[in-house]
């Protein structure tokens, strides 16, 4: 029998606790149907506040909203088992407005016969200047 989603959020729920960075769900649409503690903590919204919201909406700035969408729609395309380049850097917008470089990692999870995006988000503001720079982030 395939889990519910109710089992796979509350499994989630506890990967995120040893998972360094944090843990989002998107569905086919990107909207958030997981968001971690961590996910609270790096970008100051709440879960409640979150979930059912397209993500690039909130947490990207105007001018990364095609690209992130882009990478988005292209990874949840149905059956897609193998991301090359899964690992995407970007700048993200806090709720209090602060601009944070970060670093996205991408896995498709299948969910009641539909495929969702599952992301870990790791804040890369700590990386020196030059270090963000070769990476290919502008400061």
């Amino acid at each position: 029998m395939e889990p519910t989603l109710k089992d796979i959020l509350e499994k989630l729920r506890q990967a995120s606790n040893a998972v360094q960075g944090a843990l989002i769900m998107i569905d086919e649409k990107c909207r958030v149907t997981f968001w971690s503690e961590s996910a609270e903590m790096l970008f100051c919204y709440t879960a409640d506040e979150i979930t059912g919201i397209e993500l690039f909406k909130i947490v990207s700035p105007a001018d990364y909203h095609n690209d992130l969408e882009t990478t988005l729609q292209t990874l949840s395309k149905p059956g897609r088992k193998f991301l090359p380049d899964s690992i995407k850097e970007f700048r993200a917008l806090r709720k209090d407005g602060e601009m944070l470089p970060i670093e996205l990692s991408f896995s498709p999870i299948k969910v009641q016969d539909k495929w969702n995006i599952l992301a870990i988000v790791r804040d890369i503001a700590e990386i020196t200047s030059p270090g963000i720079r070769k990476r290919g982030i502008k400061v």
